[in-house]
């Protein structure tokens, strides 16, 4: 759907194939870019994303369909171990772990994210290294395998939104958190953003940095409903 599609369909139902509840436009069965059934285990998220259908217009909009394109993805390209690949390979480089020279900036990143981090840590029994240089820091290897066992038993929709809130707010730490229910939503969108915060309270705030983070904020909480939806 690289493209406008005219709409084509009346009615959107599901229908349950196998192990799906499966997207049905006018009786058919509606199907990914990769020819995948469009569809989840879960039946609320599979309803959510029927309604991202019945709410389309004249002409398909997949910029109003998160959860469509997101489902789309997993069903398309499911590859837990590239994922896990992925978030991993944040560790040692996580934002949580490097802190700023600024004095007043590391007041407020040691108030937000060492009590995340100690949290973190004791759930995976070990503990983050953290500095103030640019010199990458390289997280035990007990840590680091704990970390990935951890995200080894989660399901694919959470492997898949923890990947994409790894790159999005620059943190494993922080995606784990939220799969976790360790962080709230807005407090994890919040941490990932000091520095830009603290930059605009210093400089003043740039429109069009604040349209971007607008912007992240929306895709930042579509992935969070997706996530919410998979597991009920």
């Amino acid at each position: 759907m690289g493209k406008s599609i005219k709409k084509f369909y009346t009615d959107v139902s599901l229908k349950e194939i196998e192990d799906r509840y499966v997207v049905q436009l006018d009786g058919r069965a509606a199907k990914t870019v990769g020819r995948c059934l469009l569809g989840a285990s879960s039946e609320k998220l599979s309803q959510a994303i029927a309604d991202e259908w019945r709410g389309q217009e004249d002409v398909i909009d997949l910029s109003t369909m998160p959860l469509t394109k997101l489902q789309g993805v997993i069903l398309d390209h499911q590859d837990e171990e590239d994922w896990q690949n992925f978030i991993l390979s944040y560790l040692n480089t996580d934002l949580l772990c490097y802190w700023s020279t600024d004095e007043k900036l590391a007041q407020r990143q040691d108030q937000t994210w060492r009590p995340l981090l100690e949290r973190v840590g004791q759930q995976l029994g070990a503990s983050f290294k953290t500095t103030k240089t640019i010199i990458a820091v390289e997280q035990s290897e007990a840590l680091q395998t704990a970390f990935h066992q951890k995200i080894k038993t989660k399901s694919a929709q959470e492997q898949f939104c923890l990947k994409l809130l790894t790159e999005m707010t620059g943190s494993a730490i922080l995606g784990l958190a939220l799969i976790e229910k360790t962080i709230s939503p807005d407090g994890a969108f919040t941490a990932s953003r000091l520095d830009e915060t603290y930059q605009s309270e210093l400089w003043g705030v740039d429109a069009e940095a604040a349209e971007r983070e607008k912007n992240l904020y929306r895709e930042f909480n579509d992935i969070i409903r997706f996530l919410t939806l998979s597991k009920t």
